[in-house]
């Protein structure tokens, strides 16, 4: 008897310690429950974006959406750029943060995140070097650097042919031994042909010190015409970025734009790639556009969806795609909604309903 009793009484004292724990972490749950969450947001095209009349939508936030319905919150949405969104989670100023965000490992130190909900790469956009090509071309010709080096090729025949006249000009040389007017016209000719062709025939000169001279020219003049054509057309080549980049590296030595606080700035760090912060896409796009930058470095689907909803504005995307990133749902740590919206997300992207909704914002317009 003495051992029911013992056992009642210790049950009892368990229960009564038990109960006010349980209760308080019931009465935490429900209040988390009642109140309205707050969801911190960015500009992130297609994944999240905000219409004329303030109302938000994209792939995040559609999807964000059904997991509030099933999980009866009421909610409402609070505007940050990418910094301010992540300081925001951490410390815990908002109940959450949806958009575009990837998930490193640096902002795991500071945060927690939801399983993925989706695996993309990143990209690069750099100008559309095909856009005008003949007026590009033109405008290269007729620049100062053609002009002046075209100058002095010229002004390099006008000396041979001087040279090689005062040293011929007594001979019967057919080029040079006329008078200085008709003599000095005609060796200029023959010296510009020198100059485009690269060689000398040494036959061609009458007097030992000519033929000497056109000897050593011709041994030089080739591999000097060479170089310097292939200058002049390097000057004109357009400068082809989508067939000299094709991964981060590729970029030391460009000039590379990326979002502050970017998953790609975390990335371009590993491989020592200098770059400029900028606090908007749109800023960074423009500074390309503007010849200020070469290249920006960013996930590739937001930058398909802005410029084909933009319009690419001499901009374009290349094929390439490098750095796995995961976007999840960013979250303060140890937040109650933690294992809610891990469970979610795991059943809502299996469904239909998000397949549709991926289809909506990423597939081609028809």
């Amino acid at each position: 008897m003495e051992k029911v009793m013992s056992s009642l009484l210790v049950g009892l004292l368990f229960f009564m310690f038990l109960t006010p724990v349980s209760w308080a972490e019931t009465q935490v749950e429900n209040e988390d429950k009642n109140r309205s969450l707050l969801v911190a947001t960015i500009i992130a095209p297609p994944f999240s974006m905000k219409s004329d009349e303030g109302t938000w939508y994209g792939i995040s936030i559609d999807l964000w959406k059904i997991m509030a319905q099933r999980l009866g919150f009421e909610y409402s949405f609070k505007e940050y750029d990418l910094h301010g969104l992540l300081k925001a989670v951490e410390n815990r100023d908002v109940d959450m943060g949806i958009a575009a965000i990837s998930m490193t490992s640096e902002r795991e130190k500071l945060m927690d995140f939801s399983h993925s909900y989706y695996q993309t790469g990143l990209g690069l956009v750099v100008r559309d070097i095909h856009e005008h090509s003949f007026l590009q071309v033109i405008k290269k010709l007729t620049s100062f650097k053609i002009l002046f080096m075209i100058s002095m090729l010229l002004m390099s025949a006008v000396l041979l042919a001087i040279v090689f006249w005062l040293l011929e000009k007594k001979t019967d040389n057919k080029y040079f031994n006329q008078g200085p007017g008709k003599g000095l016209g005609t060796a200029i000719l023959w010296a510009i042909k020198l100059v485009i062709s690269g060689s000398i025939s040494v036959f061609d000169m009458k007097r030992f010190s000519s033929r000497a001279l056109a000897l050593i020219l011709s041994f030089f003049g080739m591999t000097f015409i060479a170089g310097y054509t292939a200058i002049i057309t390097s000057s004109l080549t357009v400068n082809e970025l989508n067939s000299t980049i094709s991964g981060p590296e590729d970029l030391p030595g460009f000039r590379v734009v990326v979002l502050a606080d970017s998953a790609a700035s975390e990335y371009l760090e590993y491989y020592h790639v200098k770059y400029t912060e900028v606090s908007s896409l749109s800023d960074g796009l423009n500074m390309v556009r503007e010849k200020m930058a070469d290249v920006v470095v960013h996930d590739k689907p937001i930058l398909t969806f802005t410029l084909r909803s933009q319009g690419s504005k001499g901009l374009k995307v290349l094929p390439s795609t490098f750095g796995i990133e995961e976007y999840g749902i960013a979250l303060p740590e140890n937040s109650f909604l933690q294992e809610k919206v891990d469970q979610l997300i795991l059943e809502t992207i299996e469904e239909a309903e998000y397949k549709v909704i991926l289809h909506r914002y990423l597939s081609d317009p028809t």
